[in-house]
């Protein structure tokens, strides 16, 4: 026993307090809402630049906030099902509750599939307040403020409540604005309005076109027992007369997971018991890690698609170190888009555990959480330079907490851009180089 205390303090805290996704998951179910998890304001404090050190350039990526549910049709058909069996009188107790909970739920719900939610906005509003009073070096001084966004509404409205909440602190900074198909190449590389031959050899190995599909529905099969809620829900002689009862319930899944981040008080969390968030949060996340993860999918395709967004945070902090975007002032660059972007971001730059690949369907969990890009996640990297002006450090923050650049350095987090620039162009000079 003292032998094993011992093993235990030699390993250090983080032996003890490791946890794995589904004791994560089984502890805070918000976890198993995968990408649809609310954004929680930053717990860690900052570490302090090296002295001498003042911020002058903020790089920033945001994902809109929270949304609606991601297409109508998940939330119609499951109203319709529900519809059919209380038409029929097969609805048990459980089941006429919850198709009331969706009749109320369709008066702040139905038909807006896509659209920014009144939390999503002041998700965005939150970011920008904390961005504001974390760097007044560069917001002080009169800062040349560029912004973009992709075509989606969703983002053009993130854009507008993100600068809004600067002008409220502010009313003179210049803000920049732009959006529009020119900045889809790095705000959104897998879309069509960027690359349409591109984007139809990604959906070659997205779901539900790609080959790991297969084995997907087979991993499903064998993990997810469902007859539980269809039998809580539905009598027993009408589950046969279900239209798709797979279908049904990831829909349902999808609406216990999108709700929360919306106006209506409607909740589905206690149809879904801990170790069901569990397993459905295990089908998406498998998913996510093969279109945006370091997968290798397509010869490693897919690891690389969104060089184009590291090279634009290379080209625009070039232009503001330089002086050729706004001379001497300090800048800001703000971009809004998607969370798989993100994602492909931190694959492409090989950034921690976004660039490990997974043996089996099994250990993706081990290497890969798509929770940690929850609605609203954000990408800031932060210039500092020291009052010679001969030397400027970088850092980088992922949802405003700090995570480590993979580049060698002597004041971590912070690492000297002339090796992470050296770092990144290697990276995008390959891929160029080396098309797979």
């Amino acid at each position: 026993m003292r032998k094993n205390l011992l093993i235990i303090f030699l390993l250090g805290p983080s032996f003890l307090f490791a946890q794995t996704a589904r004791e994560k998951i089984l502890a805070d179910t918000s976890y198993g809402t995968s990408v649809y998890r609310l954004y929680t304001e930053p717990q860690k404090k900052e570490t302090p630049a090296p002295k001498e050190y003042k911020a002058f350039y903020i790089s920033h990526y945001g994902r809109h906030g929270s949304r609606y549910i991601f297409a109508n049709k998940n939330f119609d058909d499951v109203l319709a099902e529900l519809q059919r069996a209380h038409a029929s009188s097969m609805l048990k107790e459980v089941g006429e509750d919850v198709y009331n909970r969706f009749l109320k739920a369709k008066k702040t719900c139905g038909g807006r599939a896509g659209d920014l939610t009144l939390i999503g906005q002041a998700q965005h509003e939150g970011i920008a307040r904390r961005m504001y009073q974390r760097y007044p070096t560069v917001f002080k001084n009169n800062p040349h403020i560029f912004s973009c966004t992709t075509i989606t509404p969703r983002c053009l409205l993130c854009q507008n409540c993100f600068t809004n909440e600067l002008l409220r602190h502010d009313s003179k900074l210049e803000i920049h604005f732009d959006h529009g198909d020119r900045y889809m190449h790095a705000l959104n590389p897998y879309s069509y309005n960027h690359d349409p031959i591109q984007a139809k050899r990604i959906d070659k190995y997205r779901f539900p076109n790609a080959d790991w599909v297969k084995d997907w529905r087979k991993f499903k099969k064998k993990h997810m027992p469902e007859d539980r809620i269809l039998h809580l829900i539905f009598k027993d002689e009408y589950i046969p007369k279900i239209k798709d009862a797979d279908m049904f319930l990831l829909e349902l899944y999808r609406n216990r997971i999108c709700f929360p981040g919306t106006e209506t008080d409607v909740r589905l969390d206690d149809l879904f018991t801990p170790e069901e968030m569990y397993g459905w949060w295990r089908l998406a996340n498998i998913k996510f890690y093969y279109e945006k993860g370091h997968s290798n999918v397509g010869g490693g395709f897919l690891n690389d698609v969104c060089w184009t967004l590291v090279d634009d945070f290379i080209q625009r902090a070039d232009a503001c170190i330089d002086g050729s975007t706004a001379g001497k002032r300090p800048c800001v660059t703000l971009r809004f888009g998607h969370d798989g972007c993100i994602i492909g971001f931190l694959n492409t730059l090989r950034v921690g555990k976004w660039a490990e690949t997974a043996k089996s369907m099994e250990e993706i969990e081990n290497v890969f959480h798509d929770y940690d890009i929850p609605m609203a996640a954000n990408l800031q990297w932060v210039f500092y330079k020291n009052r010679k002006g001969d030397d400027i450090l970088v850092k980088m923050l992922l949802n405003e907490e700090e995570i480590d650049f993979p580049v060698e350095s002597d004041c971590k987090p912070y690492v000297h851009w002339k090796d992470l620039r050296k770092y990144a162009v290697d990276i995008i000079e390959y891929i160029k180089t080396h098309p797979r």
